[in-house]
């Protein structure tokens, strides 16, 4: 059973249409990923700790997941706490298929290009505040990253906004945000955008999410009406994401998303050189909802920059057979 039981997972996801998935569809794959993290880092896995990295909205399914695993493919224990939920290990069968699987959709294991020693596994840690570092020194990562990659300039909000009036609890958001403009090297673009990496220790709340969304208006109508890339760790409920503030600016990346957007940046200035630099706000352009695919965001990239170079990339040849 253990041989074939995560690619069941899988292949039931696989033949659910993209357009019609919600998050409900994803917790079984999610639970196996997030059990597969924590157990690496910390030698077994809390159920707790799956609810909240997960969503508390979706604590059935965790359970029914869990409880229904095969038992060559998980040993579950019980605790002394009051809630009994306890604790489970992977087995070794289901640990190397859910690596597997994730190496081949998300290359986890594998260093972002030209990220220092970061990984899809540490930076998906990061994000859920699983890590000892701070979490604000992420949103500096990233932006060196994005200053290496397309040389693009990156500055704190204040250097923009001087009039800020927030409250004192929401200008410790301002940590998390970065203004990044296209590159003074090329002087005929001019482009900008608010990045906001916001690690949070598990799935955002609709109140989080809502709390967010007003503050990032706020900062996008002061700039210009600029769109603002958000990265976090992952969303709590099925209709959260129908609901992410319905403002057109703003775009959403969960975690895996996130270390998709970030391992294709390389690749494809390497591939188009300042074509690229130049239609980087093509990953923007609207997918008919605000949380952004990042397939989706790096082809609108690619074809953004391939037209600059007059390049068709309509036709496809035939395969061979």
């Amino acid at each position: 059973m253990s041989a074939t039981y995560f690619q069941d997972i899988v292949d039931t996801l696989k033949h659910i249409d993209v357009s019609k998935r919600n998050n409900l569809h994803y917790v079984p794959r999610n639970v196996w990923f997030y059990s597969w993290l924590l157990q690496k880092q910390r030698g077994s896995v809390e159920r707790a700790q799956l609810y909240k990295l997960i969503g508390e909205e979706f604590r059935d399914r965790i359970d029914t997941t869990v409880d229904e695993a095969p038992e060559d493919c998980v040993e579950r224990k019980l605790n002394d706490e009051e809630d009994g939920n306890g604790f489970l290990i992977l087995k070794k069968p289901l640990l190397d298929a859910v690596e597997d699987y994730f190496m081949r959709e998300y290359s986890i294991n594998d260093t972002i290009p030209n990220f220092g020693r970061m990984n899809g596994k540490r930076f998906i840690r990061r994000l859920n505040n699983l890590t000892s570092q701070p979490s604000g020194g992420l949103i500096v990562s990233v932006s060196s990253f994005l200053n290496d990659a397309l040389e693009a300039r990156f500055s704190p909000v204040e250097n923009y906004v001087t009039d800020i009036r927030l409250t004192k609890e929401d200008r410790d958001i301002i940590d998390t945000l970065r203004v990044v403009s296209s590159p003074r090297r090329i002087k005929d673009i001019s482009w900008k955008f608010l990045l906001c990496v916001f690690p949070h220790n598990g799935a955002l709340t609709q109140e989080v999410i809502d709390h967010m969304s007003g503050v990032l208006r706020w900062f996008s109508q002061q700039l210009d009406d600029c769109p603002v890339l958000f990265l976090s760790s992952s969303v709590n409920g099925t209709t959260t994401t129908d609901m992410l503030g319905h403002d057109r600016h703003i775009h959403f990346m969960w975690a895996f998303s996130s270390i998709r957007l970030l391992q294709g940046v390389v690749p494809t200035v390497e591939k188009y050189g300042d074509a690229a630099i130049r239609t980087f706000p093509a990953i923007f352009k609207m997918q008919n909802q605000q949380t952004l695919s990042a397939k989706q965001a790096l082809q609108n990239w690619e074809d953004s920059a391939s037209a600059h170079l007059g390049i068709d990339t309509s036709y496809q040849p035939e395969k061979k057979k």
